[in-house]
């Protein structure tokens, strides 16, 4: 039995839906305009990467536009040799560009794409060397060079497009139309956008690509936004997706706390009120300033009532404490998040101490106990404080629609066994379509922004007769569960009924930051759907469909500040429930790796956050209360 936790924040969500496996440090000359190669901490978890990675990168005469102080070209250029910078020596990743050799005159200008670097693996130097030799000089053939790209990809099983552009179009086929058949051809194949200064009409159609290629959409206003994106979207690719979380050992007491730094980790609780059953860990803050996220989560046996405590500490003083235990006969996984940072905690010393000590306790108010360890998963996050919290809505009225999803035609992938391979489903509206057996776990991502709620809705389908039977003899549920990026479950129910037209639904609260309450995240949100039945019976197999859609704009977008131009709000200041101004420019929306820049030989530091913790096919248990 193991434990598992997501990624996400508590029932109301946060997140990060793309995050890093080790800890980066950046130095930054800009009088020079180069980018050092990072510094690398070890690995918080090993794995083998899960797939591969083909950059498409505009050349378009419109990326000839600052940004800033420097052209959109150069931004991109400079934030895609940061990535490649880190790249892992067993990375596969290839380089196509578009735009770069004709000019717009040409009567073939809209054919204009080539594979620069071929896919390989220890290809840094040729990846740099391409990124080099990088021209703006032609047409927008965006989906021209994506039909090239998917056809580069056609024989890897697992493939990742990352198309880099500010947006502009000039040239037939459409991108948005063409990602939506590339997918369609090809399941494993998945399109991820990053929009450098892309707005208006440009944005949306960035937007529509990577809604129809079934991937995520970031924008980005700098050079650290171009390379915080492309190490989220590597997680899926180059980076290693089936992870292990790093086997730790807790001390007894404070003084032997074992330090933690941001990544996933699993220890073992002992018995409910025995010494074993609480375990210390220290944190070191690495960004002033920061928010620091401890989750931990467990996977209770059957029959007994459990539970886990997080409590964190600064100098013995309480910073924060956060617990959840068994609530219903078919809860599976029990997961809570401690968040402390500027606005989340009413001590200004926890938010400035650069160590944090961190408690993690088995506990239950329940009689029935278990009398043996348990593993107990632990992630721990961090990121910039947030600039601009007294402008940012506590709340948004989003309806929620999970209870009213229809089935649409159902998409052609495989479902996840873990929250990294959860599989990719549109926020605009997606089904899928199959059978689950009692103890599986099902996982699917779906990316939710700034101002966005997600709504999902596992269906029963007519189960065979003899299933039927089998079912009505015992006790069983159909769950879903929506973990949000930080850790912890935003949403969770679940239904009895498996004979067909029941269902199971949950909505999420919509994606803002909110200081004292919880931390929200945009990101990756997984949806985790499990069949539970007593005494997990051979031979059974539950056809369900799943629909999921997201439901509101983007808005509400944190501006990530420096130390000094925090505005630590109370409850009672950030009350308004409508949608503020509109933000600065440079919005973040997801916990990646940070990085931080200042002129002339200024430090610039960078904080990744721990791989996905595995969910696996795990035994999933009834509780009874």
């Amino acid at each position: 039995m193991w434990a598992m936790m997501g990624t996400g924040g508590s029932a109301s969500g946060a997140g990060m839906g793309a995050v890093g496996n080790r800890i980066r440090t950046l130095a930054c000359a800009l009088a020079l305009g180069l980018v050092a190669p990072p510094l690398l901490a070890a690995p918080a978890s090993a794995a083998t990467p899960s797939g591969v990675m083909l950059v498409v990168l505009s050349g378009s005469t419109s990326m000839r536009d600052n940004l800033g102080q420097i052209s959109k070209a150069a931004t991109a250029r400079r934030g895609i040799t940061t990535f490649v910078d880190g790249l892992p020596a067993d990375g596969q990743v290839a380089l196509r560009t578009y735009g770069t050799t004709k000019t717009t005159a040409d009567g073939d200008a809209c054919q204009d794409s080539k594979r620069t670097v071929d896919l390989g693996t220890n290809n840094r130097a040729r990846l740099l060397a391409g990124l080099t030799d990088y021209f703006t000089s032609g047409a927008a053939a965006m989906g021209y060079a994506l039909q090239q790209g998917a056809d580069d990809l056609k024989a890897q099983p697992t493939a990742t497009i990352v198309l880099v552009s500010d947006g502009s179009n000039t040239c037939t086929p459409d991108p948005c139309d063409t990602a939506a058949q590339l997918v369609a051809a090809n399941p494993h194949l998945t399109i991820d956008v990053v929009g450098v200064g892309a707005d208006g009409d440009a944005e949306k159609t960035l937007k529509c690509v990577a809604e129809k290629g079934l991937g995520s959409y970031l924008r980005a206003a700098s050079m650290l936004d171009v390379a915080d994106a492309m190490e989220q979207f590597a997680q899926q690719s180059v980076r290693p997706a089936d992870v292990t979380p790093v086997s730790v050992s807790g001390g007894g007491d404070g003084t032997t706390a074992a330090e933690l730094a941001t990544g996933d980790y699993i220890d073992k609780l002992g018995p409910i009120g025995s010494d074993g059953a609480v375990r210390y860990y220290a944190v070191q803050r690495t960004i002033d300033s920061s928010d620091i996220g401890v989750a931990a989560s467990i996977l209770p046996a059957h029959g007994v009532d459990d539970g886990v405590k997080i409590e964190i500490t600064q100098s013995g003083k309480a910073c924060e404490t956060s617990s959840a235990s068994t609530v219903s006969t078919f809860e599976s996984v029990v997961a809570t998040l401690a968040v402390v940072g500027v606005g989340h905690t009413s001590y200004p010393e926890c938010a400035a101490a650069k160590r944090l000590l961190v408690k993690i306790e088995r506990q239950s108010s329940g009689k029935r106990t278990a009398s043996t360890d348990i593993p107990v998963t632990i992630r721990v996050t961090e990121h910039e404080p947030v600039a601009d919290q007294a402008l940012l809505p506590t709340t948004l009225d989003i309806p929620r629609n999970a209870s009213t999803l229809a089935a649409g035609n159902p998409v052609s992938t495989k479902p996840g066994s873990t929250l990294a391979t959860g599989a990719r489903l549109s926020g605009a509206g997606s089904t899928y379509a199959g059978t689950i057996a009692p103890g599986e776990l099902q996982t699917f991502r779906v990316n939710a922004t700034w101002g966005q709620n997600l709504g999902a809705k596992a269906i029963v389908l007519e189960p065979k007769p003899s299933v039927k039977t089998e079912l009505d003899q015992r006790d069983k549920a159909l769950t879903i569960r929506i973990i949000s990026p930080l850790g912890a479950t935003s949403a969770y129910n679940y239904t009895s009924s498996l004979t067909s037209g029941g269902d199971t639904y949950v909505d999420t609260d919509p994606v803002v930051y909110r200081g004292q309450d919880d931390q929200m995240q945009a990101g990756d949100y997984t949806v985790v759907v499990g069949l539970i039945v007593d005494g997990e019976p051979a031979g059974i197999a539950v056809p369900y469909q799943l629909v999921v859609q997201t439901t509101g704009a983007e808005t509400g977008m944190p501006v990530y500040g420096t130390p000094g131009s925090i505005t630590a709000t109370t409850k009672a200041s950030t009350s308004a429930t409508s949608s503020p101004p509109p933000p600065p420019a440079s919005p973040r929306v997801s916990l990646t790796t940070r990085l931080w820049i200042g002129l002339a030989g200024a430090l610039l530091l960078g904080a990744g956050i721990g791989a996905y913790v595995p969910l696996r096919r795990i035994r999933s248990r009834t509780v009874r209360s």
